[in-house]
């Protein structure tokens, strides 16, 4: 019975300290800046550095390099014959709500770190949209 009781105890300060991390890291996801994969053109469009991960087992914004200032975004496509970039052009539209033809990869059509514009100038807009995916 004693055995039980300390067993039960120890997994409840277990699942304590699970969840004290889970806030912790919830909140430095809040102070990243993710910022620094954006850059703007001319005429005030986003262009995001992106780091494709092809033959992932979901689909979507996966996390952020701060160090490298890139968003992970991972397709379920292999990187053979630009079916990874056309599934990194869907992903992204279906994020940012945007129109497929609104998305251009504009470098780095053959490696996983890409340029890509948006058609929009709403940056706000999608630093929001980041953020939420990322949370």
């Amino acid at each position: 019975m004693n055995l039980s009781f300390s067993f039960r105890i120890t997994l409840q300060r277990q699942k304590l300290r699970h969840f004290i991390d889970l806030i912790i890291l919830r909140e430095f996801v809040s102070f990243l800046d993710v910022t620094k994969c954006f850059q703007m053109t001319l005429t005030g469009q986003p262009i995001l550095s992106v780091n494709v991960q092809p033959a992932s087992n979901r689909e979507g914004i996966i996390g952020y390099s701060e160090w490298k200032g890139e968003l992970k975004i991972a397709v379920k496509a292999i990187a053979e014959g630009g079916k990874a970039n056309k599934a990194l052009i869907h992903v992204i539209s279906e994020s940012f709500n945007l129109p497929k033809e609104a998305v251009e990869i504009i470098s780095g059509l053959k490696s996983k770190s890409k340029k890509v514009k948006l058609a929009t100038t709403d940056i706000q807009l999608i630093k929001g949209i980041i953020e939420r995916k990322l949370a």
